[in-house]
């Protein structure tokens, strides 16, 4: 019996599994093993469970490798998709890890400090990356985000000033320290950048990931991968959260990406069948439902079809599709939550900035609510009650505003199943087994 996702012991964190083995001679490969996989609940009568409901496995699905607890159907079908098919690593390489800076105080700005050290040099903008965190990445968009990295090289500071006097730090420092002077030269070209890393300095020494100088970031040696067109991911994702990016941002380290990708593979990294595969061979993790632990080494196994170029372009035209609806979607319920704290709460948009203002309700940020839901939360969490026009001009603007949302919505779901049947068509599939992948995905 494997309880999955599900909490078996009240304020502990476990992932328990019911085993029971009996010794033989000679292991019967076709011998077949009962086993029942818990997703929902923990059912009061177990043993009643198991002698009801319980699947079969051959005995010879269990390798050397780790156990994978599925029936000989979805065995089968997993072989069948990885089977004859290149590797997403042999055709892309493995995965990119996003950057560890060591101190995100210093090197990670809100939007606020970013803006303030422009208006104080605009240099500062060549250090200053749009920067991405794993919570900030959903299928086919990324969340709105106002965070942003300085991105100062490891050997940045040293090459700048070689190229610029024609001789090394310690040619130019003679007896003195090369570090004053190489700290010298750095604040007479990003003053505004300096000033705000001094206040870090005794932080800044102390990190172990950390360039030449104390104001650099550690040794990457895929920096300019970040600004190639690319896939986002998250480590841990619920459900398919594959985006293309074409902006240059950076990211944290509970992000990863697939550098130089082509935009149709985002369209079969968020198709079923390959969500369906990597269900099977990831680690899943408490926090929700189809929640995988995404692995490189199970990354660099995902199977990669044969597509013709027109197959290929009608994946890519169906990505865009759906990324742009997704992107616009997210842009329509931000503008309605906007323009309700904007409009009706005392303090308007400057409580978004505030540091004990109020925020976005978490319903308003995902979607627009309903009129009703929307005048109770004004009520219950802004105190604020509508008046009769108010409540005339608001039902007019949140009908408004879900009808857009709705469409957009069609769109993405439209082009995610037209996605879905190419994928399908790609590996080949039969009705029984799309059946089997669309029953383990709904």
């Amino acid at each position: 019996v494997d309880f999955g996702d599900l909490q078996v012991f009240e304020g502990v964190t476990t992932y328990p599994v019911i085993i029971t083995l009996r010794r033989t001679g000679t292991p019967d490969a076709v011998h077949n093993i009962k086993f029942l996989a818990l997703k929902t609940a923990i059912p009061t009568k177990l043993i009643e469970t198991f002698k009801d409901t319980a699947s079969l496995m051959p005995q010879g699905q269990l390798g050397s490798d780790s156990w994978q607890l599925q029936d000989s159907r979805a065995a089968a079908l997993r072989g069948k998709l990885q089977s004859g098919h290149p590797t997403l690593k042999a055709i892309y390489g493995s995965p990119y890890r996003g950057l560890l800076t060591g101190l995100n105080e210093a090197f990670v700005l809100d939007g606020a400090t970013k803006d303030r050290l422009l208006q104080e040099d605009d240099r500062s903008a060549a250090l200053i990356k749009p920067f991405l965190r794993g919570e900030n990445l959903k299928k086919w968009r990324v969340e709105a985000h106002n965070e942003y990295l300085l991105l100062i090289k490891n050997g940045s500071t040293r090459l700048g000033f070689e190229a610029q006097h024609g001789k090394t730090l310690q040619e130019a420092a003679g007896h003195e320290s090369v570090e004053a002077l190489a700290w010298q030269w750095f604040s007479a070209r990003q003053p505004a950048v300096a000033r705000w890393l001094q206040a870090f300095e005794p932080q800044a020494r102390k990190r172990s990931d950390q360039g030449e100088f104390w104001w650099e970031l550690r040794a990457c040696a895929y920096y300019d991968k970040f600004e190639s067109a690319k896939i986002f991911y998250p480590d841990l994702s619920q459900g398919a959260k594959f985006s293309f990016d074409k902006a240059g941002c950076y990211a944290a380290n509970t992000v990863y990406f697939i550098a130089e990708a082509q935009p149709w593979t985002a369209s079969l990294l968020n198709s079923k069948p390959i969500w369906f595969y990597l269900s099977g061979i990831c680690d899943a993790m408490r926090g929700g439902e189809w929640r995988l632990r995404l692995f490189t080494e199970n990354m660099d196994r995902i199977p990669v079809p044969d597509a013709s170029p027109a197959i290929q372009s009608q994946l890519s035209v169906l990505a865009q599709a759906a990324q742009t609806a997704a992107v616009t979607r997210r842009d329509e319920i931000a503008r309605f939550g906007r323009a309700a704290l904007r409009d009706l709460v005392p303090g308007g948009l400057s409580n978004l900035t505030a540091a004990k203002g109020a925020k976005l309700p978490a319903a308003w940020q995902t979607d627009v609510p309903e009129f009703g839901d929307f005048t109770a939360e004004l009520k219950k969490r802004f105190k604020r009650e509508l008046n009769l026009q108010e409540r005339n001009d608001w039902d007019t603007a949140v009908t408004q505003a879900r009808e857009q949302v709705a469409t957009f919505t069609q769109t993405i779901t439209r082009a995610e199943r037209d996605i879905d049947a190419l994928v399908y068509q790609l590996f080949d599939l039969n009705a029984q087994e799309i059946r089997l992948i669309e029953a383990a995905s709904s």
